[in-house]
């Protein structure tokens, strides 16, 4: 019984995610926050990729690994570990939310961000005017561990 009401909710969860809701970016990030401060687990592995002309080795796509809300590790594909220096431009789901924040306060616009219906982990978040050079994030292969 438990195993069905799980499925049922998550497939609830995906049918009302997908759908475009009309609420302000401000109440989208804020439902998001709690859906991670919900369920959200401390420790997971992601892919953050960042598109934006940017200083080189701050932009692409970087494996993030989180262990009790502690960055384990951040890699490039093909060249190692991210620099120090770097680190930030390849953010945790903590660090995208205040991003986002960020940009919101700010006025940037337009902001177009996608969250997670789950966990609530921003999926794509385009900040500003992507083709004037703004930063596009993307997470994907977000696995909970």
């Amino acid at each position: 019984m438990r195993r069905h009401m799980f499925a049922a909710m998550t497939i609830a969860a995906l049918a009302i995610g997908g759908c475009r809701t009309t609420s302000s970016p401000n109440e989208g990030l804020a439902s998001a926050r709690a859906r991670w401060s919900a369920h959200g687990p401390a420790s997971y592995d992601m892919v953050v990729s960042k598109s934006c002309e940017c200083v080189p080795g701050t932009s692409g796509s970087v494996a993030i690994s989180v262990r009790n809300g502690v960055v384990v590790s951040r890699t490039y594909p093909n060249d190692g570990a991210v620099p120090p220096e770097y680190a930030a431009a390849f953010p945790t789901v903590p660090d995208l939310f205040d991003i986002i924040d960020a940009a919101l306060r700010a006025g940037t616009k337009p902001i177009d961000v996608e969250y997670d219906p789950i966990f609530g982990y921003p999926v794509r978040a385009a900040l500003g005017n992507v083709a004037a050079d703004a930063p596009l994030y993307t997470i994907s292969n977000f696995t909970a561990r």
